[in-house]
């Protein structure tokens, strides 16, 4: 092989290792704000049973740290999310 078709070969490589990348982190983006999503809704009504009421009270806990908690993931994944976009345009400007 010469070196002209062993580079050619590794810039397609690392363009689809990318483009996969991306389209996983695009995904796990959108996941992760269905979950904070439909983590932070509040039903608004408990139930009159004391026991009922203590159980509805955790499972809104829950969910509330849950939201919190998938922010950690949010935050790298929008950036991750920017820095696709920037690539793209700037590829879209420079040609």
């Amino acid at each position: 092989m010469t070196t002209t078709t062993t580079t050619t070969v590794a810039i397609v490589a690392t363009m689809q290792a990318a483009i996969a990348f991306g389209v996983t982190g695009t995904i796990v983006l959108i996941l992760a704000l269905i979950i904070r999503e439909l983590s932070s809704v509040n039903e608004g009504y408990t139930k009159p049973n004391i026991i009922q009421r203590t159980k509805a009270l955790t499972e809104k806990e829950r969910a509330r740290a849950m939201g919190k908690n998938v922010l950690v993931a949010i935050v790298p994944m929008l950036m991750i999310f920017m820095l696709i976009v920037a690539v793209r345009i700037s590829n879209v400007l420079t040609t």
